[in-house]
């Protein structure tokens, strides 16, 4: 047993009994009620919200994963919740409560809260629950993480560990190619190559399955990375969020980026291009055509949470910090899930 499982197992005078959950929480376990409730709170809604605590990233997770995971969202207050926490129970792990969204997709995990009383009694809920917490990406100066410490205190071990953050770039209407020198060339050869031409989208529900064919068309996709973003495009599409960009030559597509409009920002979360074109840089010509897009429409930043690359590190040097938080109760589903966790079963 690892030592730290050890110095909790002898030590039971060390912990703290757990807070009262507060009244009026409740645990939405099944897709269709979550569905049904989710889609109307403001708090997945409004305000600079991260694009993975939105309602459409949840809803499309929470349906992708159904099958392999069981969704736990708490919530506390009404049928327009102060706080909530949404989650998944991993079924390989009983008993495990892990940030809801699929493997190789972790946008920062968040509680979306109305105010710092709120966030703490959300908190109580899972401290009262008394089960292994697992949030893989946190930003690392998320309220979340000084709440989870200050509400396991004394009845968990608590692991916080640095983990890859994602590039951002703050925006102002001047936002200016910070290489002119490089992209000016390669422009020019694109253009000897054909009509040069870029799009962005804002795809309705008729013209959505067109464009997203294209986006697969270039580049490899894995099949289960496809099927989220194929789900979730139409809910973004639904809602006006979805933004696909293209850069074409002679009406030939050869780069794309997918990305959301969401919280004053633009998510870039895919990018792909044909690399028989690679001499013509496309992704970089693309992405100078995103940022001048965003700008212009007064967006406060663009957050580059599946985009990285050369290209994007010429824009910015500029990084989220993030963590990983790992709780483990001090009871026999703690004490196992760090035992697994300190040999590498899960």
């Amino acid at each position: 047993m690892p030592q730290e499982a050890e110095a909790l197992k002898q030590d039971p005078s060390a912990i703290e009994p757990a807070p009262k959950a507060p009244n009026g929480f409740r645990v939405i376990q099944h897709f269709d009620s979550f569905e049904a409730e989710a889609r109307n709170w403001t708090l997945l809604k409004q305000g600079p919200i991260s694009v993975s605590q939105h309602y459409a990233w949840l809803r499309t997770s929470a349906e992708f994963l159904g099958r392999e995971q069981q969704l736990h969202c708490f919530a506390v207050g009404g049928l327009q919740p102060a706080a909530t926490a949404p989650l998944m129970c991993n079924r390989s792990f009983p008993g495990r409560l892990e940030s809801l969204s699929p493997e190789g997709l972790l946008g920062p995990t968040d509680f979306p809260h109305s105010g710092p009383s709120t966030l703490k009694e959300i908190v109580d809920v899972l401290v009262a629950a008394k089960r292994p917490l697992l949030l893989k990406r946190v930003l690392a100066d998320s309220p979340v993480v000084a709440a989870l410490q200050s509400g396991f205190r004394g009845r968990a071990l608590i692991r916080i560990t640095p983990v890859a953050g994602y590039p951002w770039l703050p925006l102002q209407a001047s936002c200016t190619e910070p290489d002119p020198g490089l992209t000016e060339p390669a422009r020019r050869r694109a253009e000897a190559l054909g009509v040069l031409s870029f799009e962005i989208h804002c795809p309705t529900h008729f013209e959505l399955e067109a464009l997203m064919h294209e986006v697969f068309s270039i580049g490899a996709t894995p099949q289960d990375e496809c099927a989220f973003f194929t789900r979730y495009a139409e809910a973004t599409a639904r809602s006006g969020e979805l933004r696909l960009c293209f850069m074409r030559i002679d009406a030939r597509c050869v780069a794309a980026i997918f990305a959301v409009d969401v919280g004053a920002r633009l998510w870039l979360l895919k990018s792909a291009s044909d690399a028989r074109f690679n001499d013509c840089l496309p992704e970089r010509l693309l992405l100078q055509e995103v940022v001048r897009y965003a700008a212009h429409a007064g967006r406060r930043s663009i957050e580059f949470l599946g985009v990285d690359g050369p290209c994007v590190r010429a824009w910015t040097q500029d990084v989220r910090k993030c963590v990983s938080v790992a709780v483990y109760p001090a009871n026999l589903r703690g004490l196992t899930a760090l035992a697994a966790d300190a040999v590498g079963l899960i």
